[in-house]
């Protein structure tokens, strides 16, 4: 009949080659370059929408031909700064301007 021998094995080397195969993974992570993955990212609006003019033209009586037109390019100019800085505020907010 065979006889059973034991045998012993040591942890000291199976640590050192755990020890080893660590170190040369990280060795090698570092090496690497990192990935970059672009993401959207929300961006918080500037500020707040600008308050739309009063028309100042058709309000009441009629005023006359001279007062009327005046009326007429006051209230113009009351939309043409409404809307540029209303094209600024929704430039700077990409959520707003879809």
């Amino acid at each position: 009949m065979a006889r059973l021998h034991r045998v012993q094995f040591s942890a000291a080397p199976a640590r050192s080659v755990c020890a080893c195969t660590l170190a040369l993974l990280l060795l090698a992570g570092c090496a690497t370059e990192p990935l970059r993955v672009p993401v959207p990212v929300a961006v918080g609006c500037v500020g707040p929408l600008p308050a739309r003019p009063a028309n100042t033209f058709g309000a009441g009586v009629y005023p006359g031909d001279k007062a009327a037109a005046q009326a007429a390019l006051i209230d113009a100019a009351a939309w043409e700064g409404y809307a540029t800085k209303l094209e600024v505020e929704l430039a700077g907010c990409p959520a707003r301007a879809r």
